[in-house]
């Protein structure tokens, strides 16, 4: 099959009814669903599918081609991937900046200015978001960072200015400022878009590079839009610390709106360079007494 690949969608223009079906079976994930139940109580009720892949318009998500090309190849269809998106036109690269990163930051950041998408997978302590500030730092357009919590968009945006010195527009909890660089919570940008609101509108758009905290809350429907909806962003990069595993395989969504893991940081190697405590697990005996009834 020949996919021509963009920045949200890849069209498959050459293919067989086989790779067709394997497509349609391959890129569908399963779908847990709740109900109001007694009480109020959330009901988990039958699953649905979602299908990633149209069989109508022979589309899927951009972030999905790297996986799709795996896929295919173990099932012996051959793929060719033809990437139509326009290069940045402006001169990226770490250069002098990012001084601050460690040795393992400074790989992260280059592994993303050469895939220019996909996931960082480093642990909690591993400084991903200072791999996120040297990346728009190296990379001369307009950012949209994304966070799921008020919280998170303050330390982010804080820890930018106080690494460059770039004013950062902030997006969430009343404050709407927009910069170069924007951090904004999900929340707000979701709410806006869904009201069609013309600054939101232009605002995720505009963004050439997109950076998601915490990715694996991109199968969230809300905060799937937002991520969508950035149409011409070349960079695309979600930063995780745990594992994309969640039991109803929607993590497939997570990978599809970004692209696959291109860097990993394993715990060990934090623990080696001396930044993380290796834990110390010990399992203690407990014993309880019945009293009998008497």
């Amino acid at each position: 099959m020949k996919v021509r690949a963009g920045l949200l969608w890849a069209h498959v223009f050459e293919r067989t009814e086989a790779e067709r079906a394997f497509l349609t079976e391959y890129l569908t994930v399963e779908e847990a669903r709740y109900v109001k139940g007694h009480g109020g109580r959330a009901k988990r009720v039958a699953p649905r599918e979602r299908r990633l892949y149209s069989p109508v318009a022979d589309t899927f998500p951009a972030g999905l081609v790297r996986q799709v090309e795996r896929g295919a190849q173990k099932e012996g269809f051959a793929v060719e991937v033809i990437d139509e998106r326009t290069p940045p036109f402006f001169v990226c690269g770490l250069g002098g900046s990012g001084g601050w990163l460690r040795d393992y930051q400074c790989e992260a950041v280059e592994v993303a200015l050469r895939e220019t998408r996909g996931i960082w997978w480093i642990p909690t302590g591993g400084g991903k978001t200072e791999c996120a500030i040297a990346l728009a730092q190296a990379v001369p357009a307009q950012w949209l960072i994304l966070t799921h919590r008020k919280g998170l968009m303050a330390q982010a945006a804080d820890r930018f200015e106080l690494r460059t010195g770039e004013i950062v527009g902030r997006v969430g909890e009343g404050a709407w400022t927009e910069q170069r660089v924007t951090v904004a919570t999900f929340q707000t940008l979701a709410r806006a878009l869904d009201k069609r609101d013309a600054q939101a509108v232009a605002l995720v758009e505009r963004v050439e590079g997109l950076v998601t905290d915490e990715v694996h809350v991109l199968p969230s429907d809300s905060f799937w839009r937002v991520a969508m909806a950035a149409k011409r962003a070349y960079w695309r990069i979600g930063m995780i610390g745990t594992p994309l595993a969640r039991c109803d395989h929607r993590s497939l969504l997570a990978v599809a709106a970004t692209g696959p893991i291109i860097y990993r940081l394993r715990a060990s190697t934090l623990v080696d360079a001396g930044v993380l405590a290796k834990p110390d697990i010990r399992m203690l005996p407990l014993e309880q007494q019945c009293e009998k009834a008497t």
